[in-house]
């Protein structure tokens, strides 16, 4: 029992931590008028239903500065290229496609090795990195920009799912703007999280310094990888300000690819030396306790701790939705935790289970 009470308390400490960085003022922000030309580098594999919303949310972009974009082919046998091909002949921005060589020699992902080549290929010091199946809004590049100055080596934003009418789909929408929320809190208080390579920007000097892909290794979650590359080689990080959702992508259309989104992230994305680690194992641990909770099986001391660190989580979740300017409401945050309780169980499926993880249309088994 002592043991379960330390760790609530530290579970209290860290959430209390957070609510405290995300209450604090923010520094009047300082607006950055240096319009640096951009490399928007993005891989894709047959994505011919998106690649045109994506080319015309590029082509809406407000930005000031002069920008390409670099659309690298990891192995499409779809009708990509028609589609690209139609668009670039109306389209006022560079669009360059080109073929990314895969070899299994390297022990990389065909994504990462995509990464690696488009950066090379890059014209400009500054590189974009998104996905194919993305709607980025017309301040997205704006924003990563102005973000930037001299010593920042890399940027990173925040990404939403876009809704519809299916309660399947808000769970994943509420889900990821809870994690961008973690994302954005730890970022302030100087602890590696995450972030998500849709919605990124980097310096052509700085990853190639770091070592890139090689670098980091066989990955499923690259882009999380490549953020922690950058805290090791203690290069400056910073987030979008203020941290507007900016980047739309979709969200998974059944359980089946749902189910493998989660083994991706448990396989890829948590490993015992990481700080996530103990933090991840911290959050699950009160997420039992409050299930027990709810069975009245508990000491009435771990029941008190669990139900405020619940209240904790949930104001938490307040203001950073509000700070943010989330289109989820809070108030369904009990919801989710029902639900989170159920993939919670998916996560400790997935560590046990031997079959190999599914995601565009490959499969991940490292």
């Amino acid at each position: 029992m002592y043991i379960l009470l330390l760790l609530l308390f530290c579970y209290s400490i860290v959430i209390l931590r957070l609510i405290s960085v995300l209450s604090s003022k923010e520094p009047a922000a300082v607006e950055k008028r240096s319009f640096h030309p951009v490399s928007i580098v993005i891989p894709f594999r047959n994505e011919q239903k998106h690649l045109e919303t994506l080319l015309q949310s590029l082509q809406q972009q407000s930005y000031s500065g002069s920008y390409e974009i670099l659309l690298i082919n990891d192995g499409s046998t779809d009708q990509s290229f028609k589609i690209i091909n139609e668009f670039k002949k109306h389209s006022a921005v560079e669009i360059t496609v080109l073929d990314s060589p895969y070899d299994p020699a390297l022990g990389l992902t065909s994504k990462q090795q995509a990464l690696d080549f488009g950066i090379d290929k890059a014209r400009y010091e500054w590189i974009a990195l998104t996905d194919a199946d993305m709607k980025l809004l017309p301040q997205w590049l704006d924003s990563l920009m102005m973000s930037s100055d001299q010593n920042t080596d890399m940027v990173f934003g925040h990404t939403a799912i876009m809704t519809d009418n299916r309660v399947f789909t808000h769970i994943q929408a509420f889900q990821l703007e809870f994690l961008f929320c973690a994302a954005h809190a730890f970022h302030k208080v100087g602890i590696t999280g995450s972030c998500m390579g849709n919605n990124m920007l980097v310096s052509k000097q700085a990853y190639q310094k770091a070592g890139g892909q090689k670098a980091i290794g066989y990955n499923m979650v690259e882009d999380r990888a490549l953020l922690n590359l950058f805290k090791q080689k203690k290069m400056n990080i910073s987030c979008t300000e203020p941290f507007l959702p900016l980047a739309l992508t979709y969200p998974c259309e059944n359980w089946h690819l749902f189910f493998h989104q989660v083994k991706r992230w448990a396989r890829g994305g948590f490993v015992w030396h990481s700080s996530l680690f103990f933090i991840g194992l911290l959050f699950s641990l009160q997420n039992v306790m409050l299930f027990l909770t709810c069975l009245s099986i508990l000491p009435q001391t771990l029941t008190i701790i669990t139900i405020g660190n619940f209240l904790l989580t949930w104001l938490f979740t307040a203001l950073c939705f509000r700070k943010i300017r989330s289109s989820q409401n809070f108030i369904y945050f009990p919801f989710f935790l029902l639900f989170l309780l159920f993939e919670t169980i998916l996560f400790l499926l997935s560590f046990f289970s031997k079959s190999d993880v599914e995601w565009k249309g490959r499969k991940l088994n490292r």
